[in-house]
């Protein structure tokens, strides 16, 4: 973490977001929660852009410009290819805060082999988010 509790929280927040759409790209694609997650995730990208040096700067930026163009795709009803989603956010994430040690897979995983599971009837890479119904309790 960074020693500017200010740049830290920032990286948290983003870090969390991009965790959140991993799991909701993974399991769970409900369009209002997934644009939620990403309409956060640039804001706190673009909240991050000075508070860094020049590579917190562009890193942000990255995040940011991600954010904006998968929530832009998602609202125009346009199919997403989740399992390139999944890695992204993973990969954005993993710049953002990177944790030490090694990830260990399972046994009957494959390095860089995870799949996304779709809850919905036409995806099996892709995901239709485009006039789904989507209604929260």
């Amino acid at each position: 973490m960074s020693a500017d509790p200010h740049l830290s929280y920032t990286k948290e927040m983003v870090a969390k977001n991009l965790i959140a759409l991993e799991d909701h790209f993974k399991a769970y694609q409900c369009p209002v929660c997934i644009s939620k997650h990403l309409l956060a995730l640039e804001e706190y990208a673009e909240e991050g852009i000075p508070m860094g040096d020049e590579a917190d700067a562009e890193l942000f930026s990255q995040v940011q410009q991600w954010a904006f163009k998968t929530r832009q795709a998602i609202q125009k009803g346009q199919a997403v290819d989740l399992v390139k989603l999944i890695k992204q956010a993973r990969d954005l994430r993993q710049e953002i805060q990177p944790f030490a040690g090694q990830h260990t897979h399972r046994p009957d995983e494959e390095p860089g082999e995870e799949e996304a599971e779709c809850v919905g009837p036409e995806c099996e890479t892709q995901a239709h988010f485009a006039g789904g119904q989507h209604k929260h309790a």
